[in-house]
């Protein structure tokens, strides 16, 4: 009888294709933008609410079933008979095995959801006794931070995700804090902040500004660099997810994944710092 859903993290890309853009499956560029990242062997990051992805992953993965990658998938957290629904579906529709890392929604509740006994908890280790799921990660925001906390505090997923990119930090000061204290693993959402790093238009603009100045002064040559470096340097991150619908756009994360070197310290501690201002309690 399985009685967790912890398990050992497998080897992620330092770099997660994104597939939110890739949305019709009669534009060659998306088909042929899945088609590449599978041929560089990155890992993909996908859902079922993202209309038409899976339409186009489903023409990629059948068009070269030999370089099916390896897939984070949002499954839907508000309760087992939600969870195991978004679980077996998407493995039926896209045509895989299982589901490597399953990226948990909807907020639960830690206490009543994620203990053993829970019948979420109950669930998410039968999920991973049928080989249906490897892993689990819990989706945090600012708001739910405090939740978050106790699932860090004790260690109960296998990892965390959450918008994590030079503009944007979806995790409260305190939160950010026992990550950082514990080697919580991280899998680091937006890389860009936002399509073409026009981020959430609810963001500040001065907040925009303040890293775009930084940027000017990092001696990187593009934003994409500047970006995948800034996150990648954090010691805890495993892999940062950037969305992508042309290839032209997927070359620029996999050289500057390749060409990798970690941001200077000194340009960090001054991002790191912004964010503590910016993101010190659990808002929305």
């Amino acid at each position: 009888m399985q009685k967790s859903f912890k398990g050992a993290m497998p080897k992620i890309t330092r770099y997660t294709l994104g597939t939110m853009g890739m949305t019709d499956r009669n534009n060659p560029d998306h088909v042929k933008t899945a088609r590449a990242g599978m041929e560089a062997g990155i890992w993909f990051h996908s859902s079922a609410d993202y209309p038409g992805v899976s339409e186009v992953l489903k023409i990629a993965f059948r068009e070269d079933p030999a370089h099916v990658p390896r897939l984070i998938l949002k499954t839907d957290g508000k309760g087992p008979d939600k969870l195991k629904a978004t679980v077996e579906n998407q493995v039926r529709d896209l045509g895989i095995g299982k589901i490597d890392i399953a990226q948990v929604c909807g907020e639960p509740d830690v206490d009543k959801s994620f203990r053993p006994g829970c019948a979420l908890h109950e669930m998410m280790c039968d999920l991973k006794r049928r080989g249906l799921v490897g892993n689990f990660v819990l989706e945090n925001w600012r708001w739910t931070s405090d939740e978050a906390l106790k699932a860090v505090r004790d260690d109960l997923f296998d990892a965390h995700t959450f918008y994590w990119n030079a503009t944007e930090r979806q995790a409260s000061n305190a939160l950010f804090d026992m990550m950082r204290a514990r080697h919580t693993k991280i899998l680091a959402l937006r890389t860009l902040g936002g399509g073409t790093c026009n981020r959430d238009p609810d963001l500040p603009e001065e907040r925009v500004q303040a890293i775009h100045a930084i940027y000017q002064r990092s001696g990187c040559a593009s934003q994409v660099e500047f970006r995948l470096r800034f996150i990648l340097s954090q010691p805890n991150v495993l892999t940062t997810i950037g969305g992508a619908s042309k290839v032209e756009r997927l070359n620029l994360y996999l050289e500057a994944e390749r060409n990798f070197r970690p941001l200077d310290g000194k340009i960090i501690a001054e991002i790191d710092a912004l964010h503590r201002q910016w993101y010190a309690a659990g808002a929305r």
